[in-house]
This record gives C-alpha cells, structure tokens and sequence, in this order.
C-alpha cells in the first residue's frame, strides 16, 4: 500500500483540551485512509509556524488540530516558507469560525475524513503588515469583545443587551481613532471596533453575517466598522443596526477592499483571529486572491 505524508500540527490546549484527548482517534482515520502520519505537538505561541517553515517541505499536506489561532500559525508558517502545501482543518477551539464560514465539520471524526479525502479548494487570506490571517482582524474595543466572550452567548443581541442593562458603563468605551484609506475614500471616525473580515460568524455566532456578503476567493475581505456610541439612544441605535444586519447604518459603515492602509494615532490593539497583534501605527492590508489551498 502506498502512503502519502501528512503533517499534523495540533494545540493539546485547544477547545478544553479536545484535540489531545481526540488525537489517537484522529491519527487512526487518517492511517486508515492511506496517510503516514507525522505529529508536531504545541506547547507555547508561535511554535506551529517554527514547525510548519521547517519541516512542510517534506510532506504532501497539512492537517491543523486545534483553534482558529493554531489554524493561523499554521498559515504564517506555510506563507513564511513560500510553499503551496495544502491545508486541511480539524477545528477542536471554542468557537472555530473558520470552520463555520468553510463549511468543516465539528464533528472530529468527520473533519479527520474531510482532512484525508477532502477536496483541494483555493481560499483567499489578508496580510496585515507581515502577519496574514484567514478570517478575521479588527482593533478596538469591542475586538476583544469578539474574542473572549463565551460560546454559549450566542448573538450580538444578547451580549449588547447585558451592556446595556448596566453590567458596562458606556463610558468607559475607549474609541480608536482611525482613518481607514481604500483608493481614494478615506473612512475615518472613533471607532469600538473596526474588522476585517471573511467569515459569516464572529465569536461562535455572536455577530452572524449573511453568506451572500461574503465570498471566499474573490480578492476582496469586508470591512466593518462602529463608531463609538455617545449615549444608551445611541447604543439602541446600534443595537438595532447590528441585530437586523444594518451594516451601513448610523453607527456603522460597511465596505469591501482588496488594498487598504489605516492609520492611527495610538496603538489600536489588533486581534488577529483570534490572537492579540501589536504592529506599528501605519498598518497596511492586501488581500492575496486564493493564496491558501484548503482541504475540505
């Protein structure tokens, strides 16, 4: 019988541990279904890029086991090595976006099936200075907002409601201010939150936006960006724009760019699917067009 190589890279930590517990398992359909398994095991941030630039010359394909953020130094590393190798994902995280907007199962078993027989799919990625991402990358308050509140708040709704009831004092909303420069249109405010995006599903659902806005190999990611509100009208204004998916509305502006440059005048904080960022304060987007081969 004839063998491909894969190279699996998998976080133990991941989605309370669910990769570790799931990696036998995982190894044995993939033996199953022709592939000689190599495992790389993370134990500290940014390993899984060191891993992939040094070894994925010597294997026909990548499995990522992990979360979003595993998924991206997976992608670092693949960019940092100029290789093509394709990607597959066997999402363990808490709330795996990625796999969402992709189409991947949640189920481990049939994610480790999509892995060895999936279908060879051409996916766009942004680069964000010298850092790429695969989904998502925004700045503000609300940032962080997306990438620490629990899974079990499942909309945008509910989280902006708990606000509002007084949980948040509103005026504790530190706004970023930006000027967000795409050709000759400059969009610049005090903004919670400004993304970038191409996904359906922010924080496990808690922003959803509609498949037909967002398109995965098009050259293009979208821009979401919310101004600070000043007052509870304010943010029941807001609250209504985002709960009905007004995405051009009083408080927020929607866009799509294939090349963008921001600049701010303090550090905006970035989180990159996931994952803080700290770059400097001019930041340069560029989209690259079906630039990550992913299985599924």
């Amino acid at each position: 019988m004839s063998y491909r190589r894969m190279m699996l890279v998998t976080n133990p930590a991941a989605g309370r541990r669910v990769s570790e517990r799931s990696l036998s398992k995982v190894c044995r359909i993939l033996l199953e279904n022709d592939w000689h398994v190599t495992t790389f095991v993370t134990g500290k941030r940014g390993e899984a890029i060191d891993y992939v630039r040094q070894y994925s010359d010597s294997y026909d394909r990548i499995a990522c086991m992990g979360g979003d953020g595993t998924l991206n130094e997976v992608v670092n590393g693949i960019m940092q090595a100029g290789s093509e190798i394709p990607v597959a994902f066997i999402p363990c995280g808490s709330t795996n976006d990625f796999a969402t907007t992709q189409g991947i199962s949640f189920d481990i078993g049939k994610a480790a099936l999509q892995a060895a027989n999936g279908k060879e799919t051409p996916t766009d990625i942004c680069a964000l200075n010298e850092r790429f991402f695969t989904f998502h990358s925004a700045f503000g308050y609300f940032a962080n907002v997306v990438n620490t509140t629990k899974q079990d708040v499942k909309n945008i709704f509910g989280y902006l409601a708990y606000i509002m009831d007084g949980a948040l004092d509103i005026t504790k909303l530190h706004p970023v201010h930006c000027r967000f420069h795409v050709g000759s249109t400059v969009h610049e405010g005090d903004y919670v939150y400004g993304g970038c995006l191409s996904t359906v599903s922010l924080g496990g659902n808690l922003l959803s936006l509609d498949e037909e806005m967002v398109k995965l190999d098009d050259g293009k990611f979208e821009a979401l960006l919310i101004r600070a509100p000043q007052d509870l009208i304010d943010f029941g204004d807001l609250l209504n724009d985002l709960s009905t998916n007004t995405l051009n509305g009083s408080h927020t502006e929607f866009f799509d760019f294939s090349e963008a440059y921001c600049e701010f005048d303090e550090d905006p904080s970035w989180c990159i699917d996931g994952e803080p960022y700290s770059g400097p304060l001019d930041t340069k987007l560029t989209v690259l067009q079906k630039r990550l081969t992913l299985i599924k």
